[in-house]
């Protein structure tokens, strides 16, 4: 399958494939396009390529929420939506009125904050499932993307902000300790991120017995869809400034 830019593309596409194929294996409920740029009909006729090739059991979707595309399967991420439970994420509030991120800890704020995202992705999946060729306008002033992004990649930990100016600098996440969890996979040809996210250091303690059971699940979906093994890595960074 040719893109338009093609060198890229050639750099970016094993990696872009390991991908595809963690959303095929239910390993991820969806992947974020983002490796490279790529109009939303090549990377459908891509999908449908790797279908017909036998690399993937089924023929996946492309889809775009303000203009980022995302590749998914209709089912699982239905099925994903429905077994969703609140008390399997952590909530970071990183609101612009925070001097320092704080971890949501009551079920019914945690509820509330995230109510309006799973609102939104199941209304994304009525219209997906009769329109798939519509991008689809998140409207509602009670959805961020950042929560949006994070909850469709199935992260354990969640950025949550009230209302505020699209992409404000988060002053309480500049010069911070954050520290970066990836997951990784080695297909014997080149190490590949399936996963990646931060947890401010200060609330880390309180967010890693959930990040453990997060990996476990995935550890064993992973062996038991026969994908490859998967690793997770922690480093510490810090960030002069964090848009969102």
């Amino acid at each position: 399958m040719s893109f338009k830019n093609k060198r890229v593309a050639r750099r970016h596409l094993s990696n872009v494939l390991i991908n595809i194929q963690a959303v095929d294996k239910q390993i991820k409920p969806c992947y974020l396009w983002d490796l490279f740029t790529a109009d939303i009909s090549e990377i459908r006729a891509y999908l449908k390529k790797l279908h017909a090739l036998g690399l993937t059991k089924s023929c996946l979707s492309a889809f775009s929420i303000d203009d980022t595309v995302f590749v998914t399967h209709y089912t699982y991420l239905k099925n994903y939506l429905n077994s969703f439970q609140v008390e399997n994420v952590s909530v970071v509030d990183v609101s612009n009125s925070k001097s320092s991120p704080a971890l949501i800890v009551s079920k019914d704020e945690k509820w509330r904050a995230l109510a309006p995202v799973l609102e939104t992705v199941e209304a994304f999946l009525k219209k997906f499932h009769e329109h798939i060729d519509v991008p689809f306008e998140v409207k509602s002033p009670l959805v961020n993307l950042t929560t949006l992004f994070g909850f469709l990649l199935s992260y354990p930990v969640l950025y949550w902000y009230t209302p505020q100016t699209p992409d404000i600098e988060f002053l309480c996440l500049s010069m911070i300790p954050l520290k970066v969890h990836q997951v990784t996979v080695d297909n014997n040809k080149n190490e590949c991120e399936l996963f990646s996210f931060s947890v401010p250091q200060k609330i880390s303690d309180e967010t890693e017995l959930m990040i453990g059971d997060w990996f476990n699940q995935l550890a064993v979906k992973s062996r038991h869809s026969e994908f490859y093994p998967v690793d997770l890595i922690c480093n510490t960074v810090m960030l002069p400034s964090v848009s969102m």
